[in-house]
């Protein structure tokens, strides 16, 4: 338990691992479709206050967002699982509204996951080639080279 700094000394709980797992998961998902609003026009750069729009970029976080749902169904607590859906379906629409292009679920979960193989292990190593030793040559049979002008 800690103190709140801002009360009178109430104490508070820690939070769960599970608590704290949601709130990264949500976070992971705001970051993702703020981004791909800020790369459709509709939202300015935080940095320079701009608009500007990369259709093909946003697209890329559109489908990790996508990757995130098809990863993770069936592992997703309700809050989590609804607020992925939210998110995908806002960039989604705006995607369409910016491009007039309709972006379909390409990665989605309601697809079941392609059965695969297991990975192989990875080969041996092969051993670096091995040369013969060169015997070493004695220093008197060595040539010796000069310069005459």
């Amino acid at each position: 338990m800690t103190t709140d700094p801002l009360s009178t000394g109430t104490p508070q709980r820690e939070p769960s691992r599970e608590e704290i797992f949601t709130s990264l998961f949500a976070d992971t998902i705001k970051q993702q479709a703020t981004t791909a609003l800020m790369l459709l026009g509709k939202i300015p750069n935080p940095e320079t206050g701009e608009r500007f729009q990369e259709p093909d970029s946003a697209r890329v976080y559109i489908y990790q967002l996508e990757m995130l749902e098809a990863r993770t169904q069936g592992n997703l607590t309700p809050f989590e699982k609804e607020y992925l859906a939210k998110g995908l379906a806002t960039v989604r629409q705006t995607f369409q509204e910016v491009t007039g292009q309709d972006i379909t679920p390409t990665l989605s979960a309601d697809v079941p996951p392609a059965e695969t193989a297991p990975i192989p292990p990875p080969p041996a190593p092969v051993p670096a080639p091995t040369t013969p030793p060169v015997p070493p040559v004695p220093a008197e049979s060595r040539k010796r080279y000069t310069k005459t002008y």
